[in-house]
């Protein structure tokens, strides 16, 4: 999963579309009356049409603008209808941050990081964490469906339940990416003979570091990921699951 865009709430779509187009000199389009999106550099805006106004004081997710000198970029801010909201900290080289709110009272920042302070501390800390782990389970089409079905049918009877948590002696293997297409041979040949048919399967990629976090549910017995031998002890957790591909029928 990634992010599609960041939805903005407001009671002028092509109004509050303009003003972050010009901010951000980016293009925009009305799609529809209710509905406006604009490309800032990658980032996809979009902005919704609700009928009621702005209701807490302050935004609990805002957009920050960088910017090269806090000055002109205050005055253009400002021109194009953004009030000041008087919250800025900044340091005597003019780094730092000053608030605003858009035209329909969206907070917003704009930041000068000239001497690259800011950034690189967050660069660091992103550098930091460890590339994630993933490993691959092929399944049936259908064994994915039920399981789906089944967390639905719990969170709407039970609560956030999990998919076969009375079962902790459950296990399934998992294998390498680079297995993969051995691994889904196996398995179709496996359910051709158990089966006399060959159902559409597909791989279904797993956060390994989430799986471990599950404690008894995590990797355990393994020969290695590659082996395609490798077993995640506990049922499938659909939290796990960062990605789903079909496989062709074997």
């Amino acid at each position: 999963m990634r992010i599609q865009e960041l939805v903005v709430d407001c009671q002028d779509p092509s109004r509050l579309a303009a003003f972050w187009g010009a901010l951000l000199d980016a293009p925009w389009a009305l799609v529809h009356d209710g509905w406006a999106v604009l490309d800032a550099d990658g980032l996809r805006l979009a902005f919704q049409r609700v009928p009621e106004g702005k209701q807490s004081h302050k935004n609990r997710l805002h957009l920050d603008v960088e910017a090269q000198d806090v000055r002109w970029a205050l005055a253009r801010a400002r021109a194009l209808g953004a009030v000041p909201t008087g919250h800025r900290e900044l340091d005597a080289q003019g780094d730092g941050y000053v608030v605003l709110r858009d035209p329909e009272g969206n907070e917003l920042c704009l930041v000068v990081d000239q001497a690259g302070g800011w950034g690189e501390s967050q660069r660091s800390a992103l550098a930091a964490v460890p590339a994630p782990v993933r490993v691959w389970h092929v399944m049936t089409a259908a064994a994915l469906e039920a399981l789906l079905t089944r967390i639905d049918v719990d969170a709407h009877d039970e609560g956030p339940a999990r998919a076969g948590a009375s079962d902790q002696d459950e296990t399934f293997p998992v294998c390498d990416a680079v297995d993969l297409v051995a691994v889904a041979e196996r398995v179709a040949a496996g359910e051709r003979s158990a089966t006399g048919g060959t159902p559409a399967l597909v791989a279904v990629e797993l956060d390994a570091g989430l799986a471990m976090q599950g404690g008894q549910r995590g990797l355990a017995d393994g020969a290695g990921a590659t082996t395609g031998r490798e077993r995640c002890a506990g049922p499938l957790d659909p939290s796990w699951i960062v990605g789903v591909r079909p496989l062709a029928r074997a």
